[in-house]
This record gives C-alpha cells, structure tokens and sequence, in this order.
C-alpha cells in the first residue's frame, strides 16, 4: 500500500471510528469506547513501558519524548505524565484534530501532521525518548524500515528508542479431521438489527471432538434468506489459546450487517486461520434467520448519497478503509540497527494474535 493510500486509510477511520481503530477491541466497535476508559489504556502502557525501562537499567532521562503514530493522543498524553514535553506525529488529518480536542497539557504536549516517508521535519539528535507501539506494522517496510532509520537521526545521543513490529505470521499447524467438531449455540434463535450496522452477539462454543483446539476463532457468514452466500468471511473473535476438549467457552463475536434490509441467515462457525472452517470438515454450523431492517429514512439516505458524489474522489460510495499488517523479520531488524549505529539492549517477544512479534530496546 502506498503512503498515500495509507494516509488516506487512516484519516477515514479517523472520521468514522477513531478510537476502535487504535485499540480494536471486537466489542468496542461503532464509537464504544468511553474516552476515559480508552486514555487510561495507555497510561497502564506507558507506566509498565518505564518499568521495564527500569528493570532493564536503561538511563532514561526525562526531557523530549516523542509518539510516532500518535494517533488521537492516547500514548503521547500518557507520556506527558513522565516527560517535559511531548510530541505526538501521524499521518491522518483527522488523528491530529482529535489529538489537538484531547491534550490536557497544553504547550508541554504538541501534535504534528506529517505525510513525508521520513521525519525530515524533526532535528537531529533532539528527543530522549522514542517510542511506537502497533503502527509501524500498518506500512510496508520499505517505509517502516525508513522511518526506524530516522528515529536513530532524531535520538539524541544516550537517548532510548523502543519500537514494536510483528517478525513473521504464527502459521497454525492443521489438526486430524476427528478435531473439526463443534457445538455451537447463542440465546437468541432469531436476530432484528438495522443495516449497515455492527453488532455484538454472545455465543458459547463447545469443543465436543477428542483432541485440544489450538488458537481457533469463532467467525461468520452472511447468506441471502434461499442460503446462497451473500458474505464470506465477516467477524472474527479468538476463543481461546487453547480450548480442550468438552470444554465449553462463551465469547463475544462482532458482525457486520448487510448494507441492505431484507431477511438473512446468520451462519456461525469455528475456524482454524489459514488451514479450513470445521464445516469443510463436516462440523455443523449454527444458522440465525436474521432481519434487517432499513437503516434510515429514505429522504435522508438520498441525502446522504448526493452528499457522497460530492466527495467521490476522496472516498467512493460504499468504499471502506483497510488495516493492512506487515512484517520484519528479527534477523533483518536486528542487522539494521547494529548497521545504524543503535545499541540493542533487550528484545521482547510480544505475539500479537496470529503474528509473532517483538519490541526492540534501544540506545544510541
């Protein structure tokens, strides 16, 4: 994905869904986080990040620290907390403007929107701290490994740069054909919900095979109300790390409704990522005969839709943004920085659901 079309990604989730997109908590989708609550997840991270700063004895001084991918500000006003001043630097228009509505720190906090492949508007040697966390997997590494080049330009020297990237997918081992079976049940035995819309349903789902699921998730399709398939592949939502078997796990999956009203069957199943969907093995599936009621009245959808070909060229009816993940292998990232001059002073692995990956300390 090009820089471009990943600003343009990032600022139309910034527009839509802001907080959801940062932290995507499955039942946190369609503005649910409460702002409180979304601010106090990074200061749990940034107070654990300067333990583990101090538990590695890293001399972490307390002058300049900036948030790369800032987003809306989560990290960067957390930072504010432990630093004189921060900066925060992204990518989305949007991002900023929130940012900018969520600082509490005033002049010691500062937001910068930059759309260059480096940070050429940053000094050299300038910030004691650098930190980015579950953004630079968002771009291809031919920028990532770009801007890791930059963060070393911009540390000052004895500065900490801490920088998390996935190394590689976790590829799932397939199972006997004896382990696809699953019973999978919900209280409600219909559903009414508006188009184009999420919701959030509670299904339990048991393991009723002999073997132990590794990491399986709970997804779905949407099928037309005569079963053929209207979509393929729509939620996901992980059950366990490991589920044994006759052991019964209730979990929470988010869905997607169908632009469109009409009737529809919910079709509920497990699958293993990369490797099939237990009802290619034979395991039964449970099917929800769902209603769709219209989103909106008419009058205002038409409203809506000539508002939207005004702003076609920047966003096309229909179209939605997307969260690509990249990686960078271990053995690549380490021999970068040793090639940049960086001291690696611990490397952490942090898997991240179905990718491995690893946060990198570092001294300059």
């Amino acid at each position: 994905m090009e820089l471009k079309e990943l600003q343009k990604n990032w600022n139309e989730f910034g527009d839509s869904d802001p907080l959801w997109a940062i932290l995507t908590w499955p039942d946190k989708r369609n503005g649910k986080w409460q702002l409180h609550d979304f601010f106090q997840t990074g200061e749990q991270e940034i107070g654990d990040l300067l333990r583990d700063a101090q538990g590695l004895g890293l001399p972490l001084r307390r002058g300049r620290a900036l948030d790369f991918g800032c987003g809306v500000g989560r990290l960067t006003q957390a930072l504010c907390r432990h630093f004189e001043h921060c900066c925060g630097v992204d990518i989305a228009p949007s991002m900023i403007k929130l940012a900018n509505k969520y600082n509490r720190h005033g002049p010691r906090c500062s937001y910068i929107l930059n759309e260059a492949d480096n940070l050429g508007i940053l000094a050299d040697n300038h910030f004691d701290f650098i930190y980015t966390s579950i953004v630079l997997q968002h771009m291809e590494p031919r920028y990532s490994r770009k801007y890791i080049e930059e963060f070393l330009r911009i540390l000052a020297p004895g500065g900490v740069l801490v920088f998390q990237i996935p190394s590689d997918r976790i590829r799932s081992q397939p199972m006997p054909d004896s382990a696809h079976r699953a019973r999978i049940t919900l209280d409600q035995a219909t559903l009414c919900e508006t188009a184009g819309t999420s919701t959030t349903i509670s299904v339990q789902v048991k393991n009723v095979s002999e073997v132990v699921w590794p990491r399986v998730y709970l997804g779905n399709h949407w099928l037309k109300a005569n079963g053929d398939k209207l979509v393929n592949d729509d939620g996901r939502t992980m059950l366990a790390p490991a589920v044994k078997p006759q052991e019964e796990v209730a979990v929470k999956l988010t869905v997607q409704t169908p632009e469109q009203a009409g009737n529809y069957l919910l079709e509920l199943d497990v699958v293993q990522e990369d490797v099939t969907w237990f009802k290619d093995k034979g395991s039964p599936t449970t099917i929800v005969p769902t209603r769709i009621r219209p989103a909106e009245r008419p009058l205002l959808r038409l409203g809506r839709l000539l508002s939207r070909r005004i702003v076609k060229a920047v966003a096309a009816p229909g179209s939605s943004p997307s969260m690509e993940m990249y990686t960078i292998p271990r053995d690549e990232v380490l021999s970068l920085l040793r090639g940049l001059g960086g001291k690696v002073s611990a490397v952490k692995k942090c898997d991240f659901l179905d990718w491995e990956s690893y946060v990198y300390w570092v001294v300059k």
